[in-house]
């Protein structure tokens, strides 16, 4: 059985790739490990945040706007938290105004809600 360079290629990018998210999945769901006299809130650390539970949190929540696929994606180590979606989009938000307010640019009133 003749097997072409370009399907190994392939299958090698696809291992590569499920590697690289496997490892992204296993840091968010990995824990700091605290003293007795510290107190947790949340059960991720944002200062160790990969890129690709941001991506599915902000993704999922700008498609299709659901707290509840979002918080059990979360509970499944999947996602980050909605409340970590939220406090994102605000920080967006917030510094794109700043931008905006820093360029000197001003956004028409036709185009406000």
């Amino acid at each position: 059985m003749k097997v072409s360079l370009l399907a190994v290629q392939s299958v090698v990018s696809l291992l590569i790739i499920m590697h690289f998210l496997c490892e992204q999945i296993i840091l968010h769901n990995t824990q700091k490990k605290h003293n007795a006299s510290e107190k947790r809130s949340t059960r991720h650390s944002p200062d160790r945040e990969p890129p690709l539970p941001v991506y599915i949190g902000l993704n999922i929540h700008s498609l299709i706007r659901s707290k509840q696929l979002i918080e059990k994606l979360d509970s499944l180590g999947i996602s980050i938290s909605y409340d970590r979606v939220m406090e994102l989009e605000k920080n967006i938000a917030l510094t794109m105004c700043e931008q905006y307010r820093a360029n000197g640019i001003v956004c028409p009133s036709h185009l406000r809600k």
